[in-house]
């Protein structure tokens, strides 16, 4: 017995605690407690806790799946620990899956799907309506993929009670809930089936402890076995039994633990896997675990420790240098791995790549992260020939969906069919790729999206993903079949001056409150700093300080002043200075005078000038104008920034 669902309102504690002092002495055919999620107090006989779960409201992308390399050896026993009563969780799951549009006519009566008609008319807009099914079955491969890992957790959970999914179908409203593995009908939608969703949720229930799923050939692969049970009956006497199987369903290596009794609860030891896999080739294995009949599996990867050497004069960069300009004009091959964040707003940057699927959805969270449902692309793509692939997400992905850019490829004149596309949120249905080719000019080109140069030595994932790009681009099978432009590809990028600010700190002399210094790095010229007027209003000179995120090779600046038609806080006169301390103001780089306008200045220097501290000094106003004023602070930066 239970008072609701996530109760809010003053004193509700309070209230509720009442609720349950009142009814259990009552009405003793009942376990009593507030109510579901919340709050947990002594009185309760049982607690329904809201933060036991892989995925928390609002944790985005700091959460367990998302921001630790895929495992399977962590529960929630530190959790529950502290809790004088027997805990269920509340509500896990709630992971989201692209719609199927195929369920718009089964609404025959006084409802009707038109949310779906909205999200399939976005798609057909943006001329993607004929993947609509490859998405939905590929983030439904992830979704499941998500429940397992949810599921299992609760159930490796020693003095675990329960868990309680959100729901197994679809919640039509809060913004269009596609959070079940059956659709609102109780029908399915194509990508698992009963019989294995019952794999990891089911009375009884072989589970497996990895301390990580992707391994490499020069050690081994160790995990602990165990069962949840919560049959009828104790099973008095069962011999547990594992094979490990690669792609193509051959048996690689099998075996049985000790004859062994199952009580009723979470955590029983089974036995230990302790195999080596000195694979030559990139490969895909599964390990089944079978106990009294039940089976469940996990899917895991080894790579070699060492790759052969690439015979190939392929240019790997992060940015179009001019190094890589050079190179395409005189038709070689550039493989462009782009550091994450280097993608600017309205190309993909504002797009929150996750490993996992969407949590509950966007639309009713403001935009909660991940805003992705995975990835979708051929597995037998040559590019990926040595990365084992299926056409959906699996855990090998996590490394590169970590590390990861979301690259809009719609507003290209020449759209390529991305080797590796990232499955847009359907409210907004953007034409996403992490991995696409094209020729420019003479030479060509493959753009990842995935940085594949930052800390090699820890991500065997990335280094197999560029081993395997880089035989693919040495290869005669290299051949785009469209073409891109380099202004194309350079107004996706970032520039130095946009990397370095996205980080950078403004300070002022003064400032009025909605008018602060950090409003010139914003990139909105709808913004502006301005000097205190309300209670104070101080005269000249005023500054205004930067700290870059890293120090940046500039040959000049831009200034714009305010755009709102109010000419007040025009500077006239400046000083810029430059340092690479943050404690000293450093050498004066530029002097002079602006013009009483309001478009944008440009102030040249001399000689281009290295530093990470800039301090704009204002000295004079126009006419007796004591404020100073700015929109916008841009740099320009030497063509040969690093």
């Amino acid at each position: 017995m239970a008072y609701g669902n996530e109760p809010h309102g003053k004193d509700h504690k309070a209230y509720l605690t009442d609720f349950v002092k009142y009814w259990k002495p009552r009405d003793s055919r009942r376990l009593y407690t507030t109510a579901a999620g919340w709050p947990l107090i002594a009185e309760n006989e049982f607690h329904n806790a809201h933060n036991i779960r892989i995925q928390a409201w609002n944790a985005n992308l700091n959460s367990i799946i998302n921001k630790e390399p895929p495992k399977t050896n962590y529960d929630w026993k530190r959790l529950i620990r502290k809790l004088d009563a027997p805990v269920i969780s509340h509500e896990i799951g709630q992971w989201c899956v692209y719609p199927n549009f195929k369920e718009i006519p089964k609404y025959d009566g006084v409802l009707k799907a038109t949310n779906f008609e909205i999200f399939r008319d976005s798609l057909e807009a943006k001329g993607l309506l004929h993947l609509a099914d490859d998405y939905l079955k590929a983030s439904g491969k992830l979704q499941a993929l998500c429940y397992k890992a949810d599921i299992e957790a609760a159930l490796r959970t020693e003095g675990f009670s329960g868990f309680q999914l959100l729901d197994l179908h679809d919640f039509p409203g809060q913004g269009t809930a596609l959070i079940g593995v059956l659709d609102p009908f109780w029908e399915e939608k194509g990508y698992i089936s009963p019989e294995q969703f019952r794999q990891f949720c089911n009375q009884t229930v072989p589970l497996a402890r990895f301390p990580k799923m992707v391994f490499t050939s020069d050690e081994p692969v160790r995990c602990s076995i165990e069962a949840a049970h919560y049959g009828h009956e104790e099973i008095e006497s069962v011999v547990p039994n594992w094979k490990v199987m690669n792609t193509d369903g051959d048996v690689i290596r099998q075996g049985a633990f000790d004859d062994t009794s199952l009580a009723f609860g979470n955590g029983q030891a089974l036995g230990e896997l302790n195999e080596s896999f000195d694979v030559e080739k990139a490969t895909q294995f599964q390990l089944q675990v079978e106990v009294a009949g039940f089976v469940n599996h996990w899917d895991f990867w080894v790579y070699p420790s060492e790759h052969p050497s690439v015979d190939d004069d392929i240019l790997i960069v992060s940015t179009l240098n001019e190094e890589a300009l050079a190179k395409l004009k005189q038709g070689g091959k550039v493989l462009l791995t782009i550091k994450k964040g280097s993608i600017k707003e309205g190309h993909g940057g504002e797009v929150a790549v996750g490993f996992s699927s969407i949590f509950w959805n966007t639309a009713w969270t403001n935009g909660q992260k991940p805003h992705t449902l995975g990835i979708l692309c051929d597995p037998e793509h040559p590019a990926l020939a040595e990365f084992p692939t299926e056409f959906h997400s699996n855990w090998q992905w996590w490394d590169a969906m970590s590390h990861s850019n979301a690259i809009s490829i719609g507003h290209l004149e020449h759209k390529p069919d991305p080797i590796v596309r990232i499955i847009d949120d359907w409210v907004t249905n953007r034409d996403l790729a992490m991995i696409f080719e094209a020729s420019v000019g003479t030479g060509k080109l493959v753009v990842s999206g995935v940085d594949l140069q930052s800390d090699l030595e820890s991500r065997p994932e990335a280094r197999q993903l560029l081993y395997s790009l880089k035989r693919y681009i040495s290869s005669d099978q290299f051949a785009p079949n469209n073409s891109v432009r380099v202004s194309e590809i350079r107004s996706m990028l970032k520039t130095p001056m946009d990397v370095a600010t996205s980080d950078a700190v403004a300070e002022a002399d003064s400032f009025e409150v909605g008018f602060e210094a950090a409003n010139v790095l914003d990139g909105s010229p709808s913004t502006l700093w301005h000097t205190a007027w309300r209670s104070e209003v101080p005269d000249y000179p005023h500054s205004l300080e930067v700290q870059l995120a890293s120090p940046l090779k500039m040959k000049g600046f831009t200034m714009l002043p305010r755009q709102d038609g109010n000419p007040n806080g025009r500077i006239a006169q400046y000083e810029i200075y430059v340092s690479d301390e943050a404690d000293e103001q450093g050498e004066l780089v530029a002097k002079g005078s602006l013009s009483d306008e309001a478009t944008e200045q440009q102030i040249e220097l001399d000689e281009p000038v290295t530093g990470q501290f800039i301090t704009i000094v204002a000295t004079k106003g126009f006419a007796n104008d004591k404020s100073a004023s700015l929109a916008e602070l841009g740099v320009i930066v030497a063509q040969d920034q690093p």
